[in-house]
């Protein structure tokens, strides 16, 4: 019968490095990754519950319309989504449910090219 808590001796290990941003990705250089997370202001979509889906947003005064979320989930206090933006680039976007703000956290390459 194995111990619990696990000693000391017992490591865990990092799957996913700093200098490997997303596997299978390339990043686009939309907004300089030093610059990230950025706050952002989002259009949202809200039905049943407050900002269900963000539908547009603007990053230094460019508005990006959503055309697809590709995925989502939820944390404690904040929402995050994948989204198609109308440009074909892929955006990461955290809502701070909390402090009621949005996040741009990761700008990846175009659908398909990865």
């Amino acid at each position: 019968m194995s111990e619990w808590p696990p000693s000391r001796s017992c490591r865990t290990t990092s799957i996913k490095s700093d200098s490997d941003p997303a596997p299978g990705f390339r990043e686009k250089q939309v907004v300089k990754k030093d610059a990230l997370p950025k706050n952002i202001k989002v259009f949202a979509y809200s039905g049943y519950k407050a900002d269900e889906r963000p539908t547009a947003f603007v990053v230094d005064d460019r508005r990006y319309g959503v055309t697809r979320i590709i995925d989502r989930w939820y944390g404690v206090d904040h929402d995050y989504f994948k989204a198609l933006a109308d440009d074909g680039r892929i955006y990461l976007l955290k809502w701070d449910r909390t402090a009621d703000l949005w996040f741009l956290v990761e700008v990846m390459e175009k659908e398909g090219k990865h």
